[in-house]
């Protein structure tokens, strides 16, 4: 029996912003095993300049004080990636000139490994890694420090070397698998993609990957709503939304979900507020 927490978008000030994160609470109430933070774990000021680290790390300290958060992760082992709003601006690129002027993109990464240090993968070099517990593999990806700009066949999220260190990390003996990315494979022909529908070659390679693994899950953040949707072989699981309000709403989200492995089956709880007023959904994967 193995239960695993996922959670994403959080803002501790701002709009939008939950200052008290009552859903940390219900998730330490769950009583998991690990939990998964799958980005936008802070909110960076969209404002001049475009880069603000200052503000950054200021978000970084007020999460960490707050106290249900707080209590959270001193309690449950973590693991964590990012998205664009911890790790830049609004659906930033680390692999084009406006993330590399200045070692933008590294001031950033160093920032997360600071304040988002973990305590199964302490002084990992990249944000990309693995870990496994009891016989489940998870591995964490990288969506923005190697991203370049869509819309050609070279187009990557993930870059060459995360490329081919994933192929060899899906390469395992366990049971389950669990991938993490900052985004999910979205909706084609929708406007202002951010995504990997985005990336179509790239989207490709990955989802070949994905349905060459059995009893996978693809789980991801970014879209501030729960989802869950079948991918030929694999599921993609989204939680967006732990610590924040959606536009027109004035009642937190406090999305979340848990990964419950039984004996026999495996069960998905997402938890919290689809948007405004749509409370619960829970879907079940029941295991052959």
């Amino acid at each position: 029996m193995t239960k695993i927490a996922i959670a994403s978008c959080c803002k501790i000030e701002g709009k939008y912003h939950v200052k008290n994160q009552t859903a940390w609470r219900e998730i330490e109430d769950e009583t998991p095993d690990i939990l998964l933070l799958l980005g936008d774990n802070v909110y960076m000021k969209q404002s001049r300049p475009r880069w603000n680290f200052p503000h950054l790390e200021e978000q970084y300290k007020k999460q960490f004080k707050e106290p249900h958060f707080y209590s959270l992760i001193n309690k449950v082992p973590f693991m964590a990636t990012w998205d664009d709003h911890d790790f830049g601006p609004n659906n930033s690129r680390g692999a084009t000139s406006d993330g590399i002027k200045g070692g933008r993109r590294d001031k950033s990464r160093k920032l997360f490994h600071k304040y988002m240090k973990d305590s199964i993968n302490d002084n990992r070099p990249e944000v990309y890694c693995t870990h496994i517990i009891n016989n489940i593999k998870i591995i964490m990806l990288d969506v923005r420090y190697y991203r370049n700009a869509a819309g050609r066949r070279n187009s990557t999220i993930l870059g060459d070397n995360q490329e081919k260190w994933l192929k060899k990390e899906l390469d395992h003996k366990h049971k389950f698998t669990i991938v993490c990315s900052g985004v999910g494979f979205g909706e084609k022909n929708r406007g202002n993609r951010d995504d990997w529908s985005a990336y179509e070659y790239a989207s490709k390679r990955l989802e070949a990957e994905l349905n060459k693994i059995p009893k996978l899950f693809f789980v991801a953040g970014d879209i501030h709503s729960n989802k869950f949707k079948k991918h030929g072989k694999f599921y993609e699981v989204h939680s967006s939304g732990v610590g924040r309000k959606h536009r027109g709403d004035r009642k937190p989200l406090n999305n979340y979900g848990i990964i419950d492995y039984g004996s026999n089956s495996v069960k998905i709880s997402l938890k919290g507020r689809n948007k405004i007023n749509k409370e619960i959904r829970i879907s079940d994967w029941k295991l052959i």
